[in-house]
């Protein structure tokens, strides 16, 4: 191996570049190169020599700097830089990396200036020296011109909060010889962390050392160098051979020795403001500290002067006085009375003074000066406080922050709940902050000194310190902000006229504005600027409790006269000061809006609640309030978090303990969850709420607990059976609806006996029945509104026996795509559309086998003596949707219908005026031009209910209008959201957080699931009803929810909840299938490659517009691992194509529409594309294992039956089937689609 070869310790040296550290890297891996003559074919384009051995040369040279520049850079930075262009030229490869993080573009410039800003010192000098070297070499990487003063003063300025350097930065700050220049700052900066590192380094430390700098006086040596191995290496350092001492070993002792001994100088300079350390007995030694304010200096050495001064070994002797004996004889005056007696005041203490004057010393600010955030942080519990607030809450835990005396409030129900709300907040100013809480001081109360905080803190590795007992004032930082919070907050009520249950209010706007105002001891600067370095905002601030009136948003109105305004009562404020927490006085419910106006001089009060006792501040702060953990006989053992500043819901009801019939409307299954923000300060968190007052009494007796349930569901449980319709024929009978019931119950019996659906014959044992049951039914139109009570007699078939009483079962349904594509062609084409119901549908269909039923309800016969035998089936037989979809077939057949092969719930009739029928059970939708004819045919047969054009079909509501036709589900929306208790909830603009993956649950997270008891595959069903029907823009949401069905958390909840509050913003969108949509049929491919954090799997996701109208769509996990976005996308071209041919081929059997030419799918990939077209050589061997599984896509391309087309990634229209994508993303996609916002009308909003 020669001495260019690739020496793995070298290369070592050189940094790994990860897109943050370029300036570093850039020169690192120039004299690396240089060093291996290959800088130049990365500088410099090859040369235009075309001779085969300079050819030969620079592809030699420009191979081993590619190879040697990918070894020391990330993944991500591979995956940006390395293509089929700079994998072959080290020239490009060197120009992409210098384009991409070496440019001035935005992204650059403020990557380095934020990082730059960012860059602190933490305790190590030497770390900090190398950070500041690096991040100097990242600002001229991308020439951010900065002068060097400035960058001086910023160097020296991030050092100047620490004490142990404050004078040696104050010293270089006002030197005008180096200040203009930043590198000779950071030599000698250099100079000074060698020095602390070679004279506190491992067996330097003494006993009597103290815990200051310590330093010698020795002067640092100021030379770095960087030969070893014997070896002088001209290229890394600035000395001259001859001088350098891996050659000239002797050099270093006879250097350092000629320096000790003739530099006196040196000693000087280094001995100004020192100070011998140690009492009298301590053994000297020649260590010295940094005194930066002394008057007189000593030192241990006579070395340190010029001049050499001479030991005079006398005495001093001194009279005996008797001062002591004389203050004894007049009672022991203070030393400043015998000052006026003229008397000797002796510095000795008096032994009786001490004890019988003993008392308390005054209390000092003793804390060690925080210099950063989370330095030192303090915490006390305030209360109990009485009365306790409208939610319940009797307790404080103050939260403070020493560096920026920033103050965040937690509420409890009782003192043992400290440990969880504190450890919420220690995850948020961690996280806001991203370092760790390095020292907590509290009281010794039983909140704080337990097992709990212990643990805690050995594991997360902060001190807890405890204020001794008794001794209040050493937790003085807590119980100073204590009272700060607690006088603004009754400041905040005393004008007002809110009862004093709304205390938590007032506390958390008081907590609020205390971190807006300016601090004196902080230079007038505000907590929240120091904590978040940001400006407060004060524009938007009003009086606390005033009048206010809140904008009612139009599609909240009930009526259309309804007013636009609701008075309400300020409580306080959200989103950072931005929106505002209002009392609504007709319900009594907190909104929180920005669309609200303020009368100051107005202060409403609360109707319907009395006020209570006052609360005195005083007894809040006693010191032994402090140390007693009080818990309530009635507080249950889990009882989440209550936040006073509520959820990022737009309402958020507070529990009025005089209205307890309202709390239906926010019942969530009787648990409501909320993204809660759980303080005063900008910090959100998210904890689980239980909607609902609490119980009126207290239920006393020998009852298991479980089995009492809570105010909540003993509310859901009313509302079920109130609102819900009879499940029995005695309920029905019994009903305030029994004469419609009664009605309903006559009405099918007639039926039954007009088709003659049964024989009554004489019971025999050798007869096997099958039971009856009533099921009731109120059928309702579009709008919820009753239309009509029906009853229905149906058959128990769970009791049928196959093989005797049934035998074949399955009955076809339609499907929804082909649906939506029959009113695509009837809008492009200008047909009608109608919809029939065949009464009792199944009656009609008569049964091929023998089944016996027993007498129901309602029939007067003889139980004992007869049963029936059924001739034509009746609802709940397991074969009868089978008999009476070939009843159906056989009939429609006979007049001429043909059912369709690949969809036998579409039949067609060719001729001058075609008709189309889409069935499924006994609905059925009709299209065509003259369909009254055919609509008589079918009355004569089976006796329908004609409903004219469709309204309301398979639960989708259904608008024919001018432009087209609109179809959406803004009914099941609303009644969804109502379900879950989320109609008021806060919407937010996309179905999933952007970007973000669903994970699985840890086993932590499945127990909090399990413990709300919900069932989540049907929730999860409830909104894939919606995205296979009229909402795609749900599919992603319902494939990512529905891949944790078996083992669902508490996150996946949340993110189920997030689905509904989408829903909440987007409950008018639905499908518009305009009259003048381009011709034909196109479709989009896209996926998103491994983008399962478990599996590595990807998703696949397409969707398809016929004449401009989206009529199939899909979202779909891949069964394997794609090893390239190539093969990734191909299989969802794969799946797509399957789609459209199977589609293709419907339409022509349908009489549809016949395609001519290729149909148009796009795709934005290339790599898919040319592999597809069978034109891709390059990667002919990496994707010949997909070309083999998926060839079907080639013939379908060379069959001309597809036509591929690349679409950028902006313009791909199937992007948001395959991840969360941003709101402008989703909505540009559904704008292109035709999924639009409907009016109450069915008009297409512009």
């Amino acid at each position: 191996m020669n001495d260019k070869s690739l020496d793995i310790k070298d290369i070592s040296t050189i940094p790994v570049l990860d897109g943050t550290n370029y300036g570093h890297w850039q020169m690192r891996m120039k004299i690396h190169l240089r060093s291996r003559d290959l800088l130049d074919v990365c500088k410099n384009p090859r040369s235009n020599d075309t001779s085969t051995s300079s050819v030969n040369k620079w592809k030699k040279a420009s191979f081993e700097a590619i190879n040697l520049i990918t070894i020391r850079i990330t993944k991500r930075v591979f995956r940006e830089v390395v293509d089929s262009e700079t994998i072959e030229n080290s020239h490009a490869l060197w120009t992409k990396i210098s384009e991409q993080y070496a440019s001035k573009r935005a992204v650059n410039r403020g990557r380095v200036w934020m990082d730059w800003q960012r860059c602190f010192y933490d305790g190590n000098l030497q770390n900090y020296i190398d950070n500041c070297q690096k991040l100097m070499m990242e600002l001229d990487a991308v020439s951010i011109v900065v002068t060097n003063k400035l960058l001086s003063y910023s160097l020296l300025g991030k050092l100047g909060g620490n004490p142990h350097l404050s004078q040696f930065v104050e010293t270089l700050t006002f030197n005008k010889d180096i200040i203009e220049k930043p590198m000779v700052i950071l030599s000698r900066l250099q100079d000074f962390a060698s020095h602390i590192n070679h004279n506190n380094g491992p067996g330097t430390k003494k006993e009597h050392d103290s815990p200051a700098l310590i330093t010698s006086f020795e002067e640092p040596h100021k030379i770095i160098f960087f030969c070893n191995r014997g070896k002088h290496n001209k290229r890394c350092t600035t000395h001259k051979k001859e001088d350098c001492r891996a050659e000239n070993p002797h050099l270093r002792p006879s250097r350092l020795e000629k320096k000790r001994k003739n530099n006196p100088e040196a000693h000087l300079s280094i001995a100004q403001a020192l100070v011998r350390i140690g009492g009298p007995s301590a053994p000297t030694h020649e260590k010295v500290v940094f005194d930066c304010g002394a008057t007189h200096h000593m030192f241990n050495s006579p070395k340190f002067f010029y001049k050499q001064f001479k030991k005079i070994d006398s005495e001093v002797a001194t009279g005996d006085s008797n001062s002591q004996l004389l203050a004894e004889g007049i009672g022991h005056p203070g030393r400043a009375v015998l000052r006026h007696l003229g008397l000797p005041n002796d510095e000795t203490s008096c032994l009786t003074c001490e004890i019988s004057k003993s008392h308390r010393l005054p209390f000092t600010h003793h804390f060690i000066p925080a210099c950063l955030p989370l330095d030192t942080v303090h915490i006390d519990v305030v209360g109990p406080i009485n009365p306790e607030s409208v939610s319940g809450f009797r307790f404080l835990l103050t939260i403070v922050d020493q560096a920026t005396s920033f103050k965040i409030i937690k509420f409890l129900k009782k003192k043992s709940d400290s440990f969880d709300q504190f450890g919420i907040a220690k995850i948020y100013m961690e996280n806001w902050h991203n370092q760790k809480i390095r020292k907590l001081i509290s009281d010794r109360g039983g909140e704080f000194l337990n097992q709990k905080f212990e643990t805690l803190a050995n594991e997360c590795g902060f001190m807890h310190i405890f204020a001794p007992p008794k001794t209040p004032e050493h937790n003085g930082f807590a119980e100073r902000a204590n009272r700060t919070i607690l006088e603004k907050a009754l400041c905040l009520m005393n004008p007002t006229n809110l009862p004093n249950q709304y205390w938590a209010e007032a506390v958390n706007t008081a907590v609020f504005l205390s971190n807006l105002s300016p601090t004196h001891s902080r230079n007038n600067k505000s907590p929240q600027f120091l904590w978040s370095n940001v400006s407060p905002n004060l524009s938007g601030l009003c009086t606390f409790g005033c009048q206010s009136i809140i904008h009612n948003p139009k599609r909240q109105r009930n009526w259309k006269l309804s007013s636009p305004g609701q008075e309400g009562i300020l409580l306080g404020f959200e989103n950072e000061g931005t929106a505002y927490r209002i009392l609504r006085l007709d319900d009594l419910k907190v909104v929180i809006t920005r669309n609200a106006t303020f009368n100051e001089r107005i202060f409403p009060s609360v109707p319907g609640i009395t006020n209570s006792a006052q609360w005195a501040i005083d007894e809040l702060l006693s010191p032994l309030n402090t140390h007693t953990d009080v818990q309530r006989e009635d507080e249950s053992p889990i009882d989440p978090q209550d936040s006073l500043h509520s959820a990022r819901h737009q309402e958020n009801d507070l529990e009025d303990p005089n209205d307890s019939d309202r709390c239906h409307n926010n019942l969530n299954n009787e648990i409501d969850f909320q993204n809660c923000e759980e303080s005063s300060d900008a910090h959100r968190g998210t904890t689980v709420k239980v909607i609902g007052p609490r119980h009126p009494t207290l239920i006393t007796s020998n009852v298991d607990p479980m089995h009492i349930l809570p105010y909540a569901r003993r509310a859901r449980l009313f509302l079920t059976i109130a609102n819900d319709v009879p499940k029995t024929y005695q309920a029905a009978i019994q009903d305030k609806n029994k004469l419609e019931w009664s009605s309903a119950i006559k009405k099918e019996l007639s039926i039954m006996n007009k088709l003659e659906v049964w024989d009554v014959v004489k019971l025999s044992g050798d007869y096997k029945l099958v039971g009856t049951t009533w099921v009731f039914r109120v059928k309702k139109d579009h709008l919820n509104q009753a239309l009509e009570h029906k009853a229905r007699l149906c058959a128990q078939g769970f009791t049928q026996t196959p093989g005797i009483d049934f035998d074949k079962t399955y009955a076809p349904t339609g499907r929804m795509n082909l649906l939506r594509a029959l009113i695509a062609h009837a809008s492009f084409s200008g047909l009608d559309f109608h919809q029939i119901d065949v009464k009792s549908a199944f009656l009609h269909a008569p049964l091929t086998e023998t089944v016996y039923l027993a007498i129901p309800q309602g029939l007067d016969i003889d139980q004992r003596k007869f049963c029936l035998r059924l001739k034509k089936a009746i609802y709940g037989l397991k074969q009868a949707p089978l008999a009476w979809y070939t009843r159906l077939k056989d009939w429609l057949q006979s007049i001429n219908f043909v059912v369709c092969k690949l969809d036998p719930c579409v039949f067609y009739r060719k001729g001058i005026e075609p008709l189309w029928v889409y069935v499924h059970v006994d609905d059925m939708a009709i299209f065509g031009r003259n369909i009254q004819p055919f609509k008589d045919q079918v009355n004569r047969e089976f006796s329908i209910k004609d409903t004219g054009p469709a309204d309301f079909l398979l639960g989708v509501k259904i608008q024919h209008l001018k432009e087209g036709v609109s179809l959406d589900q803004q009914h099941f929306i609303d009644s969804l959201l109502d379900l879950y208790g989320m109609k008021n909830c806060k919407p937010v603009a996309t179905p999933l957080v952007p970007n973000e993956h669903i994970r699985a649950a840890t086993a932590e997270e499945e127990e909090a699931f399990k413990r709300i008891n919900v069932n989540f595959r049907s929730a999860v069903g409830s909104i894939n009803y919606l995205s296979t029907a009229t909402r795609p823009d749900l599919s992603h949401a319902v494939s990512s929810l529905s891949q944790h069905l078996e083992r669902p958390g508490i996150l996946h909840w949340k993110a189920f909840l997030h689905v509904l509050k989408y829903l909440r913003g987007t409950q008018e969108l639905g499908l518009f299938y305009s009259r003048q949509g381009p011709p034909g049929l196109i479709a989009f491919s896209d996926a998103d490659w491994g983008n399962c954090h478990v599996t590595q799997r990807s998703t696949s996701g397409f969707l398809a517009q016929l004449h401009g109208c989206l009529v199939f769509w899909k979202t779909r996990k891949q069964p394997s691992v794609s090893i390239s976005t190539a093969e990734a996308e191909y299989k969802s071209l794969c799946d797509l194509t399957s789609e459209i041919l199977w589609f293709r081929q419907w339409c022509h059997e349908a009489n549809i529409f016949r395609f001519d030419n290729a149909i148009t799918v796009w795709e934005d990939n290339q790599s898919c594309i040319k592999t597809a077209n069978g034109n891709c050589n390059v990667n002919a061997k990496r994707m010949k294992h997909v070309d083999i599984q998926l060839h079907f896509v080639k013939e379908a391309i060379q069959a001309q039956l597809i036509e591929l087309r690349y679409a950028p990634t902006t313009d791909m229209l199937a992007d948001f089937l395959t991840k969360s994508v941003s709101k402008a993303t989703l909505q540009r996609a559904l704008q292109a689609l035709g999924v639009l916002r409907l009016g109450l009308r069915g008009d297409v909003e512009k």
